[in-house]
């Protein structure tokens, strides 16, 4: 049986979206299944990391990341064109949600929807 403060997480790993946890400084705290198949890398290879170290760019993506730290408003983004590092250049819905409690830093949650892999998906 699974506990009860596993559910989070064992919910986030049978997800097909990916899930990112970001700390006030964007390095990477968390992210599942999903995320290391999207990011091409390893859980471990990644924690730990700036997201600049994992994602290129674009600029744009960061602005929406500051954004919800600093003003703690979730905010939504379509097909934004991501780079990887490597060849893989994507194109991805994103929602980001800012996770503010007390006596704890900031962190955010970003969620990546694949939309090359959505719309093959469509076409079946």
């Amino acid at each position: 049986m699974v506990q009860k403060s596993e559910y989070p997480t064992h919910v986030l790993d049978h997800m097909a979206t990916t899930v990112l946890l970001l700390d006030q400084n964007l390095h990477l705290l968390y992210t599942n299944p999903a995320g290391e198949f999207l990011l091409s890398s390893s859980v471990k290879k990644c924690i730990g990391l700036h997201l600049k170290e994992i994602i290129a760019g674009p600029d744009e993506f960061y602005e929406v990341l500051e954004r919800a730290l600093h003003t703690g408003r979730p905010f939504m983004e379509q097909a934004i064109k991501l780079e990887l590092y490597g060849p893989n250049k994507i194109a991805v819905d994103c929602s980001v949600t800012a996770i503010e409690e007390p006596n704890r830093e900031s962190q955010i949650v970003v969620e990546l929807v694949n939309r090359s892999q959505t719309s093959e998906n469509h076409a079946r």
